[in-house]
């Protein structure tokens, strides 16, 4: 009971339009008369072994090595497939055909990112966030670590937090992925590159 109560609570967590980005996993409610991470850590493990969540910790330092600055109990969650996520939180076919999701697209935009990672790479997701700026996914290639942001729209312009990220840590290379076409900007060294692209990324980056 435990198990499909984490589980159902991740799906649903996703499904929450605050914003346009994935949350922090909150542990408040999970499980009836519990409280703190401590109360799901043993279900969201068995979960992650099984494969149907995939877990990503959020650095507080953009440096290597990159997990020596996360925390056990800050993490994000992802669902193992973006389909069975719609059909948990139903969504219908209706509104991703006419592309109605409005917020939602973002964090279903995420979770296929988190998926494809893992699917392609077996990468293990780390994510970053410090003052008032986040970023996504961090990948390691080699010796250098390079931020990946997350946009679903293909009109998306704004990158505070990758600017933010890139002025602090002096990033030679950093990444967009969003429903834009190709793209490179010269000066901030940031190249834009389609969602359905994710999988080739990732798998460059256990190349190097």
């Amino acid at each position: 009971n435990h198990i499909l109560r984490v589980f159902d609570s991740v799906a649903g967590q996703l499904g929450l339009a605050i914003d346009n980005s994935v949350g922090k996993l909150k542990f408040s409610g999970v499980i009836p008369n519990q409280k703190g991470f401590a109360s799901i850590d043993g279900p969201l493990t068995w979960l992650e072994k099984a494969r149907l969540i995939h877990k990503c910790p959020i650095a507080n330092r953009f440096e290597s090595p990159i997990r020596s600055f996360v925390k056990s109990n800050y993490f994000k969650s992802y669902l193992f497939d973006v389909g069975i996520l719609n059909a948990m939180i139903d969504v219908s076919v209706e509104s991703l055909l006419q592309d109605g999701l409005g917020h939602y697209k973002g964090y279903l935009a995420e979770n296929f990112v988190a998926q494809e990672m893992v699917a392609a790479a077996g990468t293990k997701l780390t994510g970053w966030s410090e003052s008032d700026s986040e970023i996504e996914f961090i990948l390691q290639f080699g010796s250098e670590l390079r931020a990946l942001e997350v946009k679903a729209s293909s009109r998306a312009r704004r990158t505070k937090s990758l600017d933010a990220l890139i002025a602090r840590y002096q990033c030679p290379l950093s990444y967009k992925l969003t429903g834009q076409n190709r793209g490179y900007s010269p000066e901030k060294k940031v190249l834009t590159l389609s969602l359905y692209l994710t999988g080739a990324l990732a798998k460059s980056s256990i190349e190097c």
